[in-house]
């Protein structure tokens, strides 16, 4: 009888395993969620939709917690459309399974967007004449992202939300005056803190590396950064020009 036991509990926990093994890997896909994200969603902007495919559900056992996860999402917004790569999310697994879970963060990452449509995007959203000057003046470019949001307790985004990716083949127009070409760099987005690394662009047909840290105080914008170029010799003339028409 104890030899039973013994073998008994030996398979059912080695059954266990397995189960905690294929729901760690391949996990289930349910469509449980889609209304709870989509509410998230709702809370920031009552015009703003989102189609979601069906979710899929991992889990973390190591720290008690279920991923959530859906590929290729669509935001929606007065007929302008961001096609996304995925949403993901976790919730405690205590919570999943007496059903009353709350969704505390939420990470975006978007596909390759061309910059033109992310803009017009953005003045569907909340326009400005910030906005619609950069619709003008930016002539191509492709940006992709990651978004991670932070939630309170009432669905509302909190302050400590991280927006960073890339932004690649830039090109801007000032008004036929003078353009900035193979605009490249990565960025680091905060709560009153912009970073942007590894920025390499073409003016006046050199080229300049860069990194910027922009802080903001009020209504007030702090830039620290520096520019530099291969080229070792750029004539008086040259750089006096480049001043007088971009510093400003």
């Amino acid at each position: 009888m104890i030899r039973f036991v013994g073998r008994f509990l030996v398979i059912l926990f080695i059954i266990l395993i397995l189960i905690l093994t294929y729901l760690s890997i391949f996990g289930i896909t349910t469509d449980k969620f889609n209304s709870k994200i989509q509410n998230q969603i709702l809370n920031i902007d009552q015009r703003i939709r989102l189609d979601l495919k069906p979710i899929k559900l991992l889990l973390s056992p190591l720290d008690l917690k279920v991923k959530i996860k859906t590929f290729g999402p669509t935001i929606i917004l007065e007929k302008k459309k961001i096609s996304l790569e995925s949403i993901k999310s976790k919730i405690s697994l205590k919570s999943y399974l007496v059903n009353s879970f709350l969704i505390n963060d939420i990470e975006i990452s978007t596909k390759t967007i061309k910059a033109k449509d992310l803009i017009s995007f953005l003045k569907s959203y909340k326009n400005s004449k910030e906005l619609f000057i950069l619709e003008k003046i930016v002539e191509g470019g492709y940006l992709n992202a990651n978004i991670i949001l932070h939630f309170d307790e009432k669905g509302l985004i909190k302050k400590n939300y991280i927006f960073k990716g890339q932004a690649r083949a830039g090109k801007i127009n000032f008004f036929n005056k003078n353009k900035i070409k193979n605009i490249n760099f990565d960025f680091n987005i905060k709560d009153k803190f912009y970073e942007f690394n590894n920025i390499n662009i073409s003016l006046d047909e050199i080229d300049l590396n860069s990194s910027l840290t922009v802080k903001k105080d009020k209504n007030e914008f702090f830039v620290n950064g520096i520019f530099t170029n291969d080229i070792k010799k750029l004539t008086q003339n040259k750089k006096d020009g480049l001043i007088a028409k971009y510093l400003k």
